[in-house]
């Protein structure tokens, strides 16, 4: 039997993706690789076909009959030309987009629960978790002067989208808004359910998963979490081994983590837009959709 996949999630991240996988797992229709994000195209270089046999092998050993065949990938969504490459251009494709500022916010509190590079060691070298607004400012200021923010910045929808544009016509293509999804999950599934060519099922739609599990507490807390976090996430191999890395971490956070609802400053904020407003009208366009009072 020839495998392939018939839709792909392929953005973007912080936009309540991983809600959304574990609410389609109940639709047994529907089968997903055995980890919400192989993050195959990153982890294996692309495709070269002794890869692909490997990855379906290790993420969708269940059987295919009869199935919609699909991924939960939001890093994707800087690889249009492998996707296509790798997984065809008869794909359907899902994007979910939130308000860019509070996203960009929101993946940072991520970063500094283990993710993210030096620049991140470097501000808890000075700040603890009780200077968030600060260190996110600092963050802010830094990472807008950069020469590179545009290549690594997930939340420039209009640059991403258009790059998929580029391989599939926007007929194979949802667009979901995370603030959709919260104020009507029942809807947001059942569109998407229908987008597949499904007839809706009666889905538990009241599962979140990716809660703010929170930051780490200083710089010691910080490393630890950041070495966890890289062991589980370089892994590609065995997936109970996986599994052991994953709770591993979850082991550690009680201790090295502590709970920050504390909001950016209004000065990072007005940053933020200005610099999203381009992809703010963008979505707006798409959409053919005022976004104000919910983006902006």
């Amino acid at each position: 039997m020839i495998k392939k996949l018939d839709f792909l999630l392929v953005g973007f991240e912080k936009s309540g993706t991983t809600s959304v996988d574990a609410i389609l797992r109940q639709d047994r229709r529907i089968l997903l690789s055995n980890v919400k994000e192989t993050k195959f195209i990153k982890n294996k270089g692309g495709g070269q076909n002794g890869n692909l046999n490997k990855f379906w092998d290790t993420y969708y050993p269940k059987t295919w009959k009869n199935k919609c065949a699909g991924g939960m990938e939001p890093s994707y969504c800087f690889e249009a030309k492998q996707v296509a490459d790798i997984f065809g251009r008869e794909l359907k494709l899902i994007f979910m987009m939130r308000n860019p500022v509070l996203a960009n916010y929101s993946k940072f509190k991520m970063m500094l629960r283990g993710q993210g590079d030096s620049e991140i060691d470097r501000l808890y070298r000075k700040y603890t978790a009780d200077e968030l607004p600060q260190m996110y400012d600092v963050y802010i200021r830094r990472w807008l002067n950069s020469a590179q923010n545009d290549a690594d910045d997930d939340f420039l929808y209009d640059k991403w989208i258009d790059d998929y544009l580029r391989y599939y016509d926007k007929e194979q293509m949802m667009f979901i808004l995370f603030e959709d999804f919260i104020a009507d999950p029942q809807k947001t599934i059942r569109n998407i359910e229908e987008f597949l060519g499904l007839t809706p099922r009666n889905l538990n739609c009241e599962i979140r998963e990716n809660k703010d599990k929170g930051i780490s507490k200083n710089f010691t807390c910080r490393m630890i979490n950041k070495t966890t976090s890289t062991l589980y996430n370089r892994w590609n191999g065995d997936v109970r081994i996986k599994s052991l890395l994953g709770r591993l971490r979850e082991t550690c956070y009680p201790y090295t983590l502590v709970q920050s609802k504390a909001k950016m400053d209004d000065k990072t904020e007005k940053r933020l837009r200005n610099h999203y407003k381009t992809t703010i009208s963008y979505v707006e366009q798409l959409l053919e959709r005022d976004l104000k009072g919910m983006w902006y």
